[in-house]
């Protein structure tokens, strides 16, 4: 019964991360859905994260990039 009981579980944390997953699969996601920040306030990122699609919100994202021409 237990160890059921703990299956049925494991398996809801699964369907949970794999929803949140969706959103960006490069960052880590909270169950309700929030970024996941470390004590610097930087985004926990996932084995999967790629610069490229990078978060605003973050600091990460291709606006937040410097764009600017360094001619001078």
């Amino acid at each position: 019964m237990l160890k059921r009981l703990l299956t049925l579980i494991l398996l809801g944390f699964g369907i949970v991360a794999t929803v949140s997953a969706e959103n960006n699969p490069g960052y880590v996601y909270t169950t309700y859905g929030e970024l996941v920040k470390d004590s610097y306030g930087q985004c926990v990122h996932t084995a999967f994260y790629d610069s490229n699609n990078g978060l605003d919100e973050c600091g990460e994202g291709s606006s937040s990039k410097n764009t600017s021409d360094n001619t001078k």
